[in-house]
């Protein structure tokens, strides 16, 4: 995730709270019941296949029209993707292997929890 990308998505949240707050309270109220169902459908799809990982960040872009705690949990996560990827792409390819290990391992041992 480059800085553009960064700045990119920044701006589609800030734009995404004008427009939440130029609408009723019933499209409001719509749009946080969507959002928790979205939240809700990521939280599954860590069980059964599916892309939680792009799901769940949705859901909390929605919330962030409304709430500041999620604001800020989207802008620390965008912070911390930049801040990985970085990491990332300068890593050898050794470790990259291991960060790659390691992150099926925690979703494997999550699933098994999840599923005991």
């Amino acid at each position: 995730m480059t800085q553009e990308l960064k700045d990119l998505i920044n701006d589609k949240a800030d734009a995404v709270q004008r427009q939440y707050h130029r609408h009723g309270p019933v499209f409001r109220a719509v749009w946080l019941v969507a959002a928790f169902l979205v939240i809700a459908a990521g939280l599954v799809m860590l069980v059964v296949p599916g892309p939680a990982i792009i799901v769940i960040p949705v859901g909390v872009a929605m919330l962030a029209a409304r709430f500041r705690w999620a604001q800020w949990l989207l802008r620390e996560t965008v912070e911390r993707g930049v801040a990985f990827q970085r990491w990332f792409s300068k890593a050898g390819l050794g470790m990259r292997i291991v960060t790659a290990l390691a992150g099926a391992t925690v979703a494997a041992g999550l699933t098994f929890l999840l599923l005991q």
